[in-house]
């Protein structure tokens, strides 16, 4: 019998590439249209930049709190139990939007913007599959001692 592995807040994060496609509507490379919420909080980001060429990307940081149990598969059939497991992923913040464009050099430590809170919810719904399917290492999670508390 393997040995259950629990989790809690375990930090993932995914980005999205955003730009307008040829009808001017904000969506993905993959041309997947953005949450309206989104598509309107980036026009009004992108009326004050006046780049052409610049796109955004945005930044959905999420958190993983969850568990797994191998399952005993052999011996008794009456100790027996399949796999189970469960991991829930939330939204960690607001997304974050950083603007990229040609000539933009150096490292950035923080996004240009945010997106709010209703903006940041339905992008992070309309991404959720892709969330969900991020691949996050929570074998060298360490669970908080009783006395962190």
């Amino acid at each position: 019998m393997g040995k259950v592995q629990k989790w809690r807040n375990v930090h993932g994060s995914i980005s999205v590439e955003a730009g307008k496609d040829d009808q001017g509507k904000w969506c993905d490379p993959d041309g997947k249209d953005l949450p309206e919420t989104v598509a309107t909080e980036l026009e009004a980001i992108f009326s004050v930049v006046k780049n052409e060429d610049c796109y955004a990307k945005l930044v959905i940081d999420f958190t993983s709190s969850g568990y797994y149990d191998p399952g005993r598969t052999y011996g008794d059939p009456y100790y027996c139990y399949p796999p189970e497991g469960k991991d829930e992923r939330l939204l960690d913040g607001n997304v974050g939007v950083w603007l990229d464009w040609k000539g933009v050099g150096g490292k950035r430590t923080k996004p240009d913007h945010t997106l709010s809170d209703k903006a940041s919810d339905d992008l992070f719904e309309a991404y959720r599959e892709r969330v969900e399917s991020e691949e996050l290492d929570h074998d060298d999670y360490d669970p908080p001692d009783r006395d962190d508390y």
